[in-house]
């Protein structure tokens, strides 16, 4: 019963988790350490490993909810790997990171996946402050 349950909610089996078949073995209690070839479950966790704003469920399990489908899966220990339509509110820290290196951090970045600065707070401050010069 205990190998076929998932204690964590990551969508890993213990037993999976507890074995090395696949990969490494990984901790049955701890959501953020898991093989992503090995789940085979939904997975439940409400964490956030990466801290981008997304659960860990909602990154597993993708936005059709279903973890196997993996083409809208996303990487639940990646910070700069999120389905936007799913996010929540971000940890300060990758709100300050730089996901797409414009050099614009996150939390103030329109587009955080998209290395542009158009329309950013940043830009805007440059050109503000070229309108004082001038």
């Amino acid at each position: 019963m205990w190998a076929s349950a998932d204690c964590d909610g990551d969508g890993v089996t213990n037993g999976a988790e507890s074995t090395a078949t696949v990969g490494p073995t990984t901790n049955p209690y701890n959501p953020c350490e898991f093989n992503v070839t090995e789940i085979s479950l939904v997975a439940t966790s409400t964490g956030d490993c990466d801290g981008d704003g997304v659960t860990n469920a909602d990154e597993i399990n993708g936005t059709d909810g279903n973890p196997l489908t993996t083409t809208d899966n996303t990487d639940a220990n990646d910070p700069c790997d999120y389905n936007a339509v799913d996010q929540g509110t971000p940890s300060a820290t990758w709100l300050a990171a730089d996901c797409d290196g414009d050099g614009n951090p996150n939390g103030t970045d329109n587009n955080p996946l998209v290395p542009s600065a158009l329309n950013d707070d940043l830009r805007l401050l440059l050109v503000r402050q070229l309108a004082l010069i001038s």
